[in-house]
């Protein structure tokens, strides 16, 4: 399943996490199947949002909608993300 990364700056976690989570619907819209969130270690407020989805195609037209940039501009990031399409390669013995 191919996947979509975002880097993204927030000013405060506790306040952008509420906005993500009313904005998970639109995510499953466009074929969000599952996700993670997470922060890198030492600073909370830089985070790093997963979602593997059944369609880079359209995962690429939710990213650039402008109701994602209103979410985000209004639950706090401070900098443009970075967004990776990923798709998986074959398993690896780890």
């Amino acid at each position: 399943m191919p996947w979509v990364v975002v880097r993204h700056k927030v000013k405060d976690y506790a306040s952008w996490r509420p906005a993500f989570d009313r904005h998970v619907p639109g995510v499953k819209q466009f074929g969000g199947t599952q996700g993670l969130v997470l922060h890198t270690d030492g600073d909370p407020n830089e985070i790093w949002v997963c979602i593997e989805c059944d369609n880079l195609a359209r995962m690429r037209e939710f990213t650039q909608s402008p109701n994602l940039r209103q979410a985000m501009e209004e639950s706090g990031v401070v900098e443009t993300p970075d967004v990776y399409f990923l798709k998986e390669l074959p398993k690896a013995p780890i």
